[in-house]
C-alpha cells in the first residue's frame, strides 16, 4: 500500500504534477522524460490523465518567425506562447474575435 502515495518530484507534490508543469512551460515531452528520469510513455499517459492533449500541426515559416519573435520579446518559449494563446482563445471564447470571418454561431 505504501506504493500508492504520490512522491514529491522536482519540487512538485507528484511526478504527474511535475510533468504537467514542465509541459505547460514549453518543455518538450522528451526533455521532460529525461529530466524526471521516466519514460516518454509515462509523460504522455500522465498528461492525458491531467486533461492535456498533444497536437502536431504544420505551420508556415512566416508564422514560425512571428511566433519566435513574439516569444523572445515576452521571454517565453514559442511552445509556451502558442499553448497560452490557444488556452486564452478557448477559455474566453474569442474564436470569432480572432478569426473575424463571420463563421461563428452557424
Amino acid at each position: 500500500m505504501s506504493g500508492s502515495r504520490a512522491k514529491p518530484t522536482a519540487g512538485f507534490p507528484s511526478q504527474g504534477d511535475a510533468i504537467r508543469a514542465m509541459l505547460m512551460n514549453g518543455t518538450s515531452a522528451a526533455d521532460t522524460a529525461r529530466s524526471l528520469s521516466c519514460t516518454l510513455n509515462n509523460v504522455f499517459r500522465s498528461a492525458r490523465r491531467r486533461g492535456m492533449a498533444q497536437a502536431k500541426i504544420w505551420i508556415n515559416s512566416e508564422t514560425v518567425d512571428a511566433i519566435n519573435a513574439a516569444g523572445r520579446s515576452r521571454g517565453v518559449s514559442p511552445t509556451f506562447l502558442m499553448q497560452h494563446l490557444l488556452h486564452v482563445i478557448a477559455r474566453d471564447d474569442m474564436f470569432d474575435a480572432v478569426l473575424d470571418d463571420g463563421e461563428g454561431g452557424k
